[in-house]
């Protein structure tokens, strides 16, 4: 874990170090936090000028959630700090093509925002839906039990792209939880490199 005192030098380091040049920064923004999290955003965009990427991240839960005027209003507030909606994750069984969200979608194309978020096997539908519906709306969607459909989805649409960062976390089945033994950085290193080919064919369905 890293114990040191991260600076813009460091972090820059870090990710250069890894072919990374910006990595994307969620704020998440709850009814308790919005204003606190968007100044952290700015500080992020004045400190880390382009090596972080902020998006405005609603909560998770629909008690936590921000109501789209507040939303709007703080993206307006803080124009150009954000840059994309996201992630867009919804732990309370709501569905990405609710009103509540879909709000969110205009408020990214009104800003040429990115959106992303991370749908389930039950959301193909809903997916597919907001895609016809946003076609100027970039989508990123990520995920792992639900590769496969989102696989057919990426190829009939333009405006949807998918990234494979959550399977190179669930790397030997782990998930992080009580009692659980991750691998060692360095195992988890050398098993992605010597089998990131076959780890990316197979998180593609190819």
């Amino acid at each position: 874990a890293f114990s040191g005192k991260l600076n813009t030098g460091y972090l820059s380091c870090l990710l250069k170090n890894d072919g990374i040049s910006t990595a994307f920064g969620f704020f998440l923004t709850t009814k308790y936090s919005l204003g606190g999290e968007a100044r952290m955003a700015q500080k992020f965009v004045k400190s880390y000028n382009k090596i972080i990427t902020p998006f405005f991240m609603p909560g998770p839960y629909d008690a936590l959630r921000v109501s789209a005027a507040d939303s709007k209003s703080t993206v307006k507030k803080y124009k150009g700090v954000f840059k994309g909606i996201g992630e867009v994750k919804m732990f309370d069984g709501s569905s990405p093509d609710d009103p509540k969200f879909t709000e969110l979608y205009d408020i990214a194309k009104e800003n040429g925002f990115i959106v992303m978020f991370h749908p389930y096997e039950q959301h193909r539908a809903a997916v597919e839906k907001i895609l016809k519906k946003y076609p100027d709306v970039v989508f990123l969607m990520h995920g792992d039990e639900d590769r496969g459909w989102i696989m057919d989805v990426i190829r009939d649409y333009k405006n949807v792209y998918y990234s494979l960062d959550a399977n190179l976390f669930s790397l030997y089945g782990w998930e992080r939880g009580p009692g659980r033994t991750e691998p060692s950085k360095e195992a988890w290193l050398a098993h992605t490199r010597n089998n990131f080919d076959s780890m990316l064919n197979e998180s593609l369905n190819r």
